[in-house]
């Protein structure tokens, strides 16, 4: 993965983790996050990434209020960074996040040379 690629996607998962330890499902004793990632393709489309965060377990999730910068960072800037598509659900039962991202976007562009 492209350096940046990796500092955007770790930027949503920190987002992610913070909001979750907070307000979300790590605040609560059986809490729980579940991430899942594949690479595929669909029909014509190009290969993706794609990622998905669970919660569950946590208290009861609600739209917020307000929408912050960690919602905007999360649904908008990485997406777009990244040239993704995000979609962030306030599910009664938990958060969910998932973000698809077309590999050509995310692949880097040369390979490091190993350290001898």
């Amino acid at each position: 993965m492209s350096p940046k690629a990796v500092e955007h996607i770790g930027l949503a998962l920190h987002e992610l983790a913070t909001n979750a330890t907070k307000y979300g499902a790590l605040s609560a004793p059986a809490g729980t996050v579940s991430i899942r990632w594949t690479v595929a393709a669909e029909g014509s489309e190009p290969e993706q990434l794609r990622i998905a965060w669970h919660e569950s377990g946590g208290p009861p999730v609600a739209s917020p209020r307000r929408e912050g910068f960690g919602h905007m960072v999360i649904a908008q800037l990485v997406p777009k960074a990244l040239d993704g598509d995000a979609r962030l659900n306030f599910l009664v039962e938990g958060l969910r996040w998932a973000i698809a991202i077309p590999i050509a976007s995310i692949a880097a562009t040369s390979r490091a040379t190993p350290l001898r």
